[in-house]
């Protein structure tokens, strides 16, 4: 993660904003990779996928917490919806200041989240590619990663923080035991779970970075 954002932010654009804002909702909210983008360019539906009026922010001079609703996903067939928190991590790698700089610049227009400068959406396909050419520039084998390996890897760095298994599951929203439906974590609780992640020590495979495994 650290290395591509330092690419990006070298080669400064509107695309790369939007593409290190994407990777850092992916990695800290353990995202799966159609649960922020769009199918294609055609398929757009604001009742299913992921749209700017999904994010709120608790400060926009001071953000500390960012909500962000998952309309549905592989786990939610009856779309319930269900709400992820992110916080601030005090680090240079940040899901607030990765994603409040892109939300400055995108502009209020309706619409997926995520767009491109060129009013492209962000769709699956789309996302692989720049995510393929991102590796490529770091000389990073792209054969050994793929969009995926954003939830496995915050998975991973999560267990390296020492993060509760329960948390892990909850931030992953993967089933669990039953006691877990029970569990009621405060949001602010779980947008602090955030900082922890870039806590984690790093392996000699470099398996705390959110690309590092699939």
């Amino acid at each position: 993660m650290q290395k591509a954002k330092h690419l990006l932010s070298q080669k400064s654009s509107y695309d790369n904003t939007m593409l290190w804002a994407a990777c850092c909702l992916a990695f800290f909210g353990f995202l799966r990779v159609s649960e922020f983008t769009v199918p294609t360019q055609h398929d757009y539906d604001a009742s299913t996928h992921l749209s700017l009026s999904d994010i709120s922010v608790d400060n926009r001079n001071n953000p500390q917490l960012i909500k962000v609703h998952i309309k549905q996903s592989k786990t939610d067939p009856f779309r319930q919806g269900t709400d992820i928190y992110l916080g601030a991590t005090d680090n240079s790698i940040c899901p607030i200041s990765g994603l409040i700089p892109y939300l400055s610049i995108r502009g209020a227009q309706p619409g997926p989240l995520f767009i491109t400068k060129d009013h492209r959406y962000l769709t699956r396909l789309l996302f692989s590619q720049k995510l393929d050419t991102l590796l490529d520039h770091l000389q990073i084998n792209t054969q050994q990663y793929n969009t995926h390996s954003f939830r496995i890897g915050a998975a991973t760095t999560a267990a390296q923080a020492l993060i509760p298994d329960a948390h892990i599951k909850m931030l992953g929203r993967w089933r669990s035991d039953a006691y877990q439906q029970y569990i009621r974590t405060p949001p602010r609780q779980l947008a602090h779970l955030s900082k922890r992640l870039v806590s984690a020590p790093i392996s000699q495979g470099g398996s705390s970075h959110a690309t590092s495994s699939h």
